[in-house]
């Protein structure tokens, strides 16, 4: 059959009042960016201009080239469209550091944050006030890394360490959070009667993944609400890891994991564990059973496959499913070696490899056949140092590689905290990354 084409006039007012969408774009933001930008890799945006809504359209990607971003604390109700985030994402084979925080507010909805690093920047997490309980007013940029009050907010592969609060804190009221692949390590704040900061403060439903939680003043994740009336639950974690909690001072002991509410809190309900995992390192002042309940009566917790050497304590569940699955045993000697892989869902080649080794070797060989095929160029960096030298790197031959599991440094936090002793011989995670090179401004299109 054959079509002829409408005429001129006909298609001008069909299109009358009618606005064609306009194709997703990629604009570049960099440090070195002014007032002038216009988002182009000659004239990229400032970091403040991207964050603000007012430039770009939803399915737009703003990518960070390398550099310091020092923002200090932005709020921002910057959003896209079902089907249409707008994502701020590192550019490929950079290093892109936002030294500030982050809060999403009201209408900021289907965005997408993944791949850069965030830090606080700040030189002092030491307070000197004593009897403040949990508000030190001479502390500066005193907020958690990132704030999530809003809705359908995405964070994925991000890199998060010395923030002053929590890594990350999750309102009730952000419904459908995602939170994935994300190293939390160095955050918090002490004074001389108290301290906290959480990796995780999380009361948002929605799903908190292949996250680490490494090393802090507070908890680890803490799936917690004692505010009047809260309700949180909705919530699946799956192959998330803490250790260290309460590492980085010696004021207040804290737990790797805790789930449930207190007082004057409603409930929590409908959480899910799967494939978690813990640590606690022998004579740590880290508090060893994971914490399953609070004192409020709860709704329905299911777990499935968790491995938590340190002990489990547990109650106040009206429906517990999977309890008898458990992986633990405090108190017991464990022997041989356990090895841990999760695959990241969003880079090809990228995992967490995660091992116990009871047994005290000085190396332990890991297959990452499944991950990689031969002749990719890889490294592995120790997640308890992430920024620090790869304790591998090369072409993969399609042997298991040998990781070391004594010698490995631990990253010193900023602000006057307590640098953490190391997990080694018998524990390590390790992050495994294909290594690309990426040599003139051209968005990649995965």
């Amino acid at each position: 059959m054959n079509f002829r084409p409408l005429p001129l006039v006909w298609l001008l007012a069909g299109l009358a009042g009618f606005e064609l969408p306009a194709a997703a774009a990629n604009y570049y933001v960099s440090p070195r960016g002014d007032s002038n930008g216009r988002g182009t890799p000659q004239a990229p945006y400032r970091l403040s201009e991207a964050l603000s809504g007012q430039v770009g359209r939803p399915g737009d990607t703003f990518w960070l080239r390398g550099g310091d971003y020092p923002l200090g604390h932005l709020s921002t109700e910057v959003h896209g469209e079902p089907g249409k985030p707008i994502t701020f994402r590192q550019f490929p084979g950079e290093r892109a550091h936002i030294l500030g925080s982050l809060s999403f507010w009201g209408a900021a909805r289907y965005l997408v944050l993944r791949d850069f690093e965030l830090s606080s920047g700040v030189s002092n997490r030491v307070s000197r006030q004593v009897g403040v309980g949990f508000n030190p007013t001479d502390l500066l940029d005193f907020c958690e890394g990132i704030q999530v009050y809003a809705s359908d907010c995405n964070f994925i592969n991000l890199v998060v360490h010395d923030t002053v609060r929590s890594g990350f804190w999750t309102s009730s009221a952000a419904i459908n959070t995602l939170i994935y692949g994300c190293l939390v390590y160095n955050v918090g704040w002490s004074s001389p009667d108290n301290a906290e900061g959480h990796s995780y403060y999380l009361q948002a439903p929605g799903e908190v993944s292949d996250c680490l939680a490494l090393n802090s003043a507070g908890a680890g994740f803490h799936v917690y609400s004692d505010s009047p009336g809260e309700r949180i639950g909705n919530l699946e974690m799956e192959g998330d890891l803490a250790c260290g909690a309460g590492a980085l001072q010696s004021v207040r002991p804290y737990r790797d994991w805790i789930i449930g509410v207190d007082r004057p809190a409603m409930m929590a309900d409908n959480i899910r564990l799967r494939r978690n995992l813990g640590y606690v390192i022998p004579g740590a002042r880290t508090l060893g059973p994971v914490q399953l309940g609070r004192q409020q009566l709860n709704g329905r917790l299911v777990l499935e496959s968790n491995y938590w050497p340190q002990g489990v304590s547990m109650g106040q569940w009206q429906n517990c499913t999977g309890a008898e699955m458990l992986e633990t045993a405090p108190g017991q000697n464990f022997t041989g070696t356990k090895i841990f892989i999760r695959t990241n869902r969003y880079e090809p080649g990228r995992a967490h490899l995660m091992i116990y080794n009871w047994d005290r070797h000085a190396k332990v060989a890991v297959n990452i056949c499944s991950i990689l095929p031969p002749g990719t160029c890889y490294e592995v960096r120790n997640a308890g140092d992430f920024f620090g030298a790869p304790v591998l790197s090369g072409i993969f031959d399609g042997e298991p590689i040998e990781l070391p599991m004594t010698g490995l440094s631990v990253a010193r936090p900023s602000g006057g905290l307590a640098t953490p002793p190391p997990t080694g011989p018998v524990f390590n995670v390790f992050i495994l990354l294909p290594v690309r090179t990426i040599s003139k401004p051209t968005p990649p299109t995965g």
